[in-house]
């Protein structure tokens, strides 16, 4: 931009970015009287881009860098003066890179969320300061406003943030939460109602219902599914249920919660919550009866985590069969799912072999026997889950719904396992969800960085580019073939002799050289990978074990012939492939929506509402997932 004439004529340059391949900026004279829609048509019309001079564009204020640390931006009102905003801008720049520039960008035309600007001079004089010269010691609800974006610097403004009682902090239309441990009164229809119709933005604090309410009106304004990605580790404090369902105990005496040392959180009344959970489920359609079964299972399958075996005497020296130690746990499992005790007891101790026309009983091993009572808690916990998913959607859908004709759009959730490293215990659940995770932060380094910076330099916009951590040789490390760590474990499986020393041996022989796999230095049964998220060290015992996830046949026997028809509905005719197919189904249409609406972003405008929860409790995983089931979850 130049100075003006004796006339008090001005210069104003627009710069047009991506809306012209042939020019770069086009100069309007303009007066202080000149509106900005004035320009627009000028500039629209020397462009020919519409038929409709200045119907579809505005100019939006920027200010920045020319090495990008900072580029912020105010789009001007169509009655607003381009000239009386040149004038406010300083005089003397602090830094010889430092810019001031009036930018033709296309109009947001959604009538709900129109901006309105006063005209009041000293208003846009105290906006302009407030917006351009930032204190270094505030905390900044957008993490894209902050002066200098390092690790240590975008740690310190969450802190702060969190100190301040803010959870909630965007960066740009990604949304970071940091959970409180404590209930914050900010969810009630005041708040639902407040974020209605308002665009993401410094208008409202940083909240879950804006991200919400944004997915909701592209759905509408595009006529086109919406995805909102939720990830982080997830929250392990479980709910105490009914006492008559759950027989007087607490949550440190089952051994598949306990495992995090989390059993209680402060200023958190569990009774109430779990009230209100049952009011919750009976509004979309669960009675109290499928309540009552419903908790029967889930109850069952806490206190097969707490059978416990021990060695059976016997008057051969090297056997090594084993039995329940305490068969008052059984009993009370099987009044839960209503199956015979005696049946159920012989099913968790020992397997049926036909040979030569006989039937063979063949007695569990320890290890054989944990498995097989894992297998069976996994299989109650995975067909339950998919029942309350179906009850749920059921629920959900209307009338017009139902219909042949039916058009209408939707809003999926992806809630994807969170990062996790439990120290020393980390095993084959871990290492599955971190690889998920490795392809969920791929993606957001393609099109958070890669895509974005494209875009932005399509823009005009100047910016310098940002290093990253590219993952891409982490992630060949794990699913590459034929030498990727998956792919190793499945040929280990299929291998007969094979253990997990051998597999172990394998990994490390082929491995030691990549810069991304480590071998511990003491000896031990464990490897060590470089996540993007820092290193885990894995440990390898019962990983083949957990890899194949066999589903005994005995115990399909004793679920089916439970006189509970919920019980016999929920394993099916065949239990072993209604369960992993409930889990292929259920990942398989999450990601398929995912990596749809990735190819939305890259290849149209935006249309993803991502979110990023990061939640303090560790995660109790009671379904483990195989490899395959995670490649399917990644589309390999």
């Amino acid at each position: 931009m130049s100075g003006g004439t004796e006339n008090n004529r001005y210069i104003v340059q627009v710069f047009v970015g991506a809306l012209s391949q042939h020019y770069e900026a086009l100069s309007v004279e303009a007066s202080k009287q000149t509106t900005s829609e004035e320009i627009v048509s000028c500039i629209v019309e020397r462009l020919s881009l519409a038929d409709s001079p200045g119907g579809s564009y505005e100019l939006a204020e920027v200010i920045g860098d020319s090495v990008g640390q900072e580029c912020k931006e105010r789009r001007l009102g169509p009655t607003e003066s381009p000239v009386a905003n040149m004038l406010l801008w300083p005089k003397i720049v602090h830094s010889q890179q430092e810019y001031y520039r009036f930018y033709l960008r296309e109009k947001l035309n959604d009538s709900l969320w129109t901006d309105s600007f006063t005209m009041d001079p000293q208003l846009i004089r105290d906006y302009f300061y407030r917006f351009l010269y930032q204190p270094k010691d505030r905390e900044y609800p957008d993490l894209c406003q902050l002066p200098d974006l390092n690790e240590q610097v975008l740690l310190d403004n969450l802190r702060a943030r969190f100190i301040a009682g803010h959870i909630y902090t965007y960066v740009g239309s990604i949304l970071i939460a940091v959970n409180p441990f404590k209930f914050h009164p900010i969810y009630n229809p005041k708040y639902v109602k407040l974020y209605q119709n308002r665009r993401l933005g410094p208008e409202l604090p940083p909240h879950i219902f804006a991200v919400a309410d944004a997915a909701y009106h592209c759905m509408l304004k595009e006529r086109r599914n919406q995805c909102i990605v939720i990830s982080g580790e997830s929250g392990s404090g479980a709910s105490e249920s009914e006492k008559h369902l759950l027989h007087l105990q607490q949550v440190e005496d089952y051994n598949y919660l306990n495992k995090s040392g989390c059993y209680i959180l402060d200023n958190v009344d569990e009774n109430y919550e779990f009230s209100r959970l049952k009011q919750s489920m009976e509004m979309v359609g669960f009675t109290p009866e499928k309540q009552r079964r419903l908790f029967a299972v889930l109850s069952a399958v806490l206190l097969l985590g707490n059978v416990d075996f021990q060695p059976r005497k016997s008057a051969y020296h090297h056997d090594e069969a084993v039995g329940v130690r305490n068969p008052e746990v059984v009993l009370l499992i099987s009044e839960l799912l209503r199956v015979k005790q005696e049946t159920l007891l012989q099913a968790l101790t020992a397997k049926r072999a036909r040979a030569s026309g006989e039937t063979l009983v063949i007695n569990y091993r320890l290890p054989e026997a944990i498995a097989a009572r894992d297998a069976m808690a996994k299989c109650l916990y995975g067909a339950l889950f998919d029942w309350i998913v179906l009850q749920v959607n059921h629920a959900l859908l209307s009338k017009k719904d139902t219909l042949r004709d039916h058009q209408g759009n939707s809003i999926g959730v992806l809630d994807i396992f969170g990062f996790e490293d439990f120290g020393l215990c980390n095993s084959f659940e871990q290492f599955c969800i971190n690889y998920a995770n490795e392809h969920l932060q791929y993606y957001f380094n393609q099109h958070v960085f890669k895509y974005e910076q494209e875009e932005y330099r399509k823009e005009g916009i100047r910016w310098k580019d940002i290093a990253f951590m590219d993952n891409t040789v982490c992630l060949q490390l794990i699913e590459g073939k034929p030498s990727g760590l998956l792919c190793m474990l499945d040929d280990q499986c299929n291998f007969p002799g094979a253990t997990n020393e051998t597999l172990l041996q394998k990994f490390n022989s082929v491995h030691k050289e990549n810069n991304f796999y480590e071998i511990p230095q003491r000896r031990e049964a464990a490897f060590i990978v470089r996540h993007y998220a820092g290193k885990v060290k894995y440990q390898v015992a019962e990983m083949r074990e957990k890899n194949l996830d066999l589903m005994r046949q005995d115990i399909v026997g004793v679920l089916k012939n439970s006189s509970m028809a919920f019980v016999r509905e929920l394993v099916g005719a065949d239990p072993v492939a209604v369960f992993r197919w409930a889990i292929v189904r259920a990942f398989f249409r999450g990601v398929g929506t995912f990596v749809g609406c990735g190819d939305n972003l890259y290849y149209h405008q935006p249309s993803v509402s991502s979110v990023l929860l990061y939640e303090c409790l560790e995660n109790v995983i009671l379904l483990q997932l195989t490899s395959n089931r995670i490649r399917l979850l990644t589309g390999m």
